[in-house]
């Protein structure tokens, strides 16, 4: 046994050690099993010294021959040396702990059997069984085998260790501390030259000859361990588990779960383990977040076998929602990983509940939202690497290597839409895949939950189409990855209409592809977001080649979902291009903020283009944020809200339907459109009444607009009819002007077309009409102003204006354009105005492949010269850019 000072040294901590100083005052890290042999040594070996002392005195004082072989043995009563116990040999080692239990050893322990014989001829078993005595016997206290079987003993010759294990009849296995089958210790047995002897499984000795001297019963060294770790657990307030905050009573659960880890829960609450069972049916652990008293994550298994039940489970967040046992639960999106020790399970049909008192989680192992969050953000490093080969040395091992991470197993069928987990992979625990250099190929390869794929640069790695048949993504990266330094070139097929029905095409074509987070990210029973994730990708050349035309990168935001895209790069080798190359959505289903940020990332985007573009299609969460940096090669950056169906959010304003604001130092030209952001209109300036009128129209513009939507499609309750409804009880009445309407029908099923009609048969001075004001909307960014409108005249939408100081006037020939209005700014009030230099000839009805010098005339861009011949700017590359004089 070695020394203290002789110990190896720990570099890195693993939560096994203890730190000890030595006599010279150095201060060292060491694991603790051997801290404990190489402390109890010199205590054993004293005991042992003295023991062999006294026997050798007992030796040398017998009366008999033997007497003295007698102390050879561990036996109260000398065996005779013919004897089959006399096989039983000094010292039996027996634990005095198992973990922090304290082990009772009954009195009156003896051997009750000790037996080999032969089986059919050939086969040779042997039994060695321990028992009890204490006014009765008590026959399976232990045993050589923790399954009670008989043993083979071939090729068993002379004296050897035998193990003996904790059997039914031992009090800590009938109190239920100790499991039935747990390592009790050894006995040295003297197998001679392999023969037979005792009477097999029919003779068993009393306690007056198999009783054991309780003298030469030892701690065994290989279990001192336990010992010291019982007395530093006594010094750390019985902290014994990496999984439970105090040390619990229940030795059971104690012995099964090593370690629970809890990722995205809520700060400032507890969590405890309430409800355990390992049935032949279903092993499952229930933990149930004790601040707000609910089911908060399960680690289940359905009928396992607990022989083979890997001893890393997971606490899948989608195990929480619907009836469990009775409790109807909602989902928590917490997640996380259960360590446990399948060899102290024991199936039986019990089951076990437990308050905050009798099984706290460690509060340590639970990290919290916030700090998953600045861990992505913060953390550079991986717990775990894994090689990839490129295609030239290994065809297929990107593929390979990710599915060998699947917990579920490879994909059947290559077009499922399941996100894959790897149990491993958590937020302190990431994988990074590492591609070597090279080619290497994936279609439809799907990430797992923090698990990264980086290269050496976009110039010596390249993922490309693994099979275009598929016609799907590269790369399914729905969770939380990092990526970087490597090439993504797009899907090399001919592009495909769109299929809105499975196996939903529409998603073919995107190289890096993400949109399934709302699947994990939704609100608890108290409203709250809690699983999370993250997209950080740098240093990534995204490539679309000659017949790509889907985004590059395209992504749907899910509640609380923030993606960064650093220092990449966006390049189409389609010069015909019409798609944009970067899209993001919003998703139907999320209820919190979503962020996607663009920082130093170059665009080569045809002329009309978008490099970014990003769509509302109803959602119940604030609005998204668009964050633009330092881009500018971003030439036009897009918005669309087309088809936004009612259910799955209902806008009453037409202008609430662009879900996006726009954040950062963009300076480029922005694009709205949305064939659905229809309101009513009538002649600016004139006065709209009636109790119809808000109903109608809602509030008017100058511009004559009202802001209430009135699209019709996907039977939308925002159509005129369905506004109106049924009128014939209760009459409703819309002035505008001198004239007077009284609707007294059923209109709810009736079209816009028809209510205009309607309407217009009696309001004749001033007709109203539908018009799209999908136009009139801005995100933002650094190029949107407010002025204040003081020509004495309306300004109207989409209109040119000169500025002095804060205020704005329609420009006319010869002026300098400064702004151009947003929507209708009535005089003496405010408005915003683009005041960014980049424009889409689309806002002023010009083509994108206008070229040439422009004009100003009556507050529209001409490309007709004017009197003055001044130019205001010109028209080239899909944009209009004004000048500065």
């Amino acid at each position: 046994m070695a020394k203290i000072s002789a110990l190896d040294p720990i570099d890195e901590p693993t939560g096994e050690e203890m730190v000890v100083v030595l006599a010279d005052g150095e201060a060292r890290r060491v694991a603790l099993a051997p801290l404990a042999g190489a402390a109890l040594a010199p205590h054993v070996a004293a005991a042992n010294d003295e023991f062999d002392v006294k026997l050798a005195e007992a030796a040398g004082s017998a009366t008999t021959a033997a007497d003295a072989a007698a102390r050879l043995t561990p036996f109260n009563t000398a065996p005779a040396t013919n004897h089959v116990l006399y096989r039983v040999k000094n010292s039996i080692r027996l634990r005095k702990y198992v973990g922090v239990v304290a082990v009772n050893w009954p009195t009156g322990l003896c051997i009750r059997e000790a037996a080999r014989d032969l089986s059919g001829g050939t086969q040779h078993r042997y039994r060695l069984r321990v028992g009890s005595y204490n006014g009765a016997y008590t026959e399976d206290v232990l045993a050589e085998s923790p399954a009670a079987v008989n043993l083979n003993a071939a090729g068993k010759v002379g004296k050897l260790p035998v193990d003996l294990y904790f059997r039914a009849g031992h009090p800590d296995v009938v109190a239920g501390l100790i499991p039935s089958g747990t390592w009790a210790g050894s006995l040295p047995y003297d197998f001679g030259a392999g023969e037979v002897h005792g009477n097999y499984a029919t003779l068993k000795y009393d306690y007056a000859l198999g009783g054991l001297d309780p003298l030469r019963v030892l701690p065994d060294t290989t279990a001192l361990a336990d010992a010291v770790n019982a007395v530093k657990a006594d010094a750390a307030g019985r902290v014994t588990s990496d999984a439970f905050e105090i040390d619990i009573a229940d030795p059971y659960l104690k012995s099964v779960v090593r370690k629970i880890e809890l990722f995205c829960t809520k700060r400032g609450h507890i969590y405890r383990v309430s409800f355990f069972k390992t049935t032949a049916a279903e092993f499952m652990l229930i933990v149930r977040d004790t601040t707000e008293d609910k089911i908060a994550a399960v680690a289940k298994a359905a009928a396992p076998n607990y022989a083979t039940i890997p001893e890393l489970l997971f606490f899948d967040p989608r195990n929480v929602g619907g009836n469990i046992g009775g409790e109807i639960t909602t989902a928590t999106g917490i997640y996380g990983k259960l360590h446990i020790d399948r060899s102290k399970i024991v199936a039986s049909g019990a089951t076990w509940s437990y308050t905050q008192d009798q099984a706290a989680i460690k509060v340590a192992n639970c990290m919290t939202r916030d700090e998953v969050v600045s861990r992505f953000w913060n953390d550079r490093t991986w717990q775990e690497i894994i090689t990839v080969e490129p295609e030239e040395v290994v065809p297929g091992d990107l593929r390979a290597k990710f599915e060998a991470l699947y917990a579920e197993g490879a994909y059947a069928n290559q077009t499922d839409l399941w996100v894959r987990w790897c149990h491993r992979a958590a937020p302190n625990h990431r994988i990074l895949l590492w591609l070597k250099p090279g080619t290497h190929k994936a279609t439809n390869l799907y990430g797992c939950h923090n698990v990264d794929i980086g290269g050496p640069g976009a110039d010596k790695v390249t993922v490309e189409c693994e099979n275009s048949a598929l016609v799907r993504p590269n790369l399914q990266l729905h969770m939380s990855h990092k990526i970087f330094g490597f090439r993504c070139v797009g899907n090399a097929v001919a592009p495909v209409p769109f299929i809105t029905t499975a196996p939903h095409n529409h998603k073919a074509q995107y190289g890096i592809h993400r949109d399934k987070n709302n699947e994990f990210e939704i609100t608890d029973s108290v409203g709250d977001v809690n699983f999370w994730c993250g997209f950080d990708m740098q240093d990534v050349e995204m490539v679309g080649d000659q017949q790509h035309n889907f985004a590059l990168f395209g992504a749907g935001g899910s509640s609380g979902e923030h993606s960064r895209i650093r220092n990449c790069r966006f390049v189409t080798l389609n010069a015909t291009r019409t798609a944009p190359l970067a899209a993001m959505h919003t998703c139907s289903g999320s209820k919190a903020a979503v962020t996607f940020e663009f920082d130093n990332v170059y665009c080569d985007a045809p002329p009309g283009v978008a490099g970014v573009a990003v769509q509302s299609v109803g959602t119940n969460a604030p609005k998204s944020r668009l964050v633009i940096r330092s881009c500018p090669t971003l030439k036009l950056v897009s918005h669309s809200a087309h088809g936004i169906a009612d259910s799955y959010h209902f806008y009453d304003l037409a202008r609430d339907r662009c879900e996006w604001v726009g954040i950062g130092d963009y300076q480029g030209a922005f694009l709205s459109e949305d064939d659905s952001a229809l309101v009513l209109r009538t002649t600016p300036g004139i006065s709209v009444a009636g109790d119809a009128a808000p109903i109608l129209f809602g509030t008017v513009d100058a511009g004559g607009k009202g802001s209430k939507s009135v699209k019709e499609a996907d039977a939308s309750n925002a159509a005129l009819g369905k506004r109106l409804g049924d009128c014939r009880t209760i009459n409703r009445t819309l002035t505008i002007g001198a004239q007077t309407i009284v609707f007294d029908q059923l209109y709810t099923n009736q079209s816009n077309a028809t209510i205009v009609a309607t309407i217009n048969a009696v309001i004749t001075a001033n007709p109203v009409s539908v018009v799209n004001v999908g136009k009139e909307t801005q995100l933002g960014f650094s190029i949107l102003a407010r002025l204040l409108n003081n020509s004495g005249a309306t300004i109207a939408a989409t209109a040119m204006c000169k500025t002095v100081g804060r205020s704005a006037t329609k420009a006319i020939d010869g002026d300098v354009v400064d702004a151009v209005a947003v929507r209708d700014v009535a005089t003496g009030a405010e408005g915003d105005f683009i005041i960014g230099r980049k424009l889409d000839p689309r806002l002023f009805g010009l083509a994108t492949t206008a070229n040439g010098a422009l004009y100003v005339a009556n507050g529209a861009p001409t490309l007709t010269p004017q009197l003055s011949g001044h130019e205001i700017g010109r028209a080239r590359g899909g944009q209009v850019e004004l000048r500065d004089g």
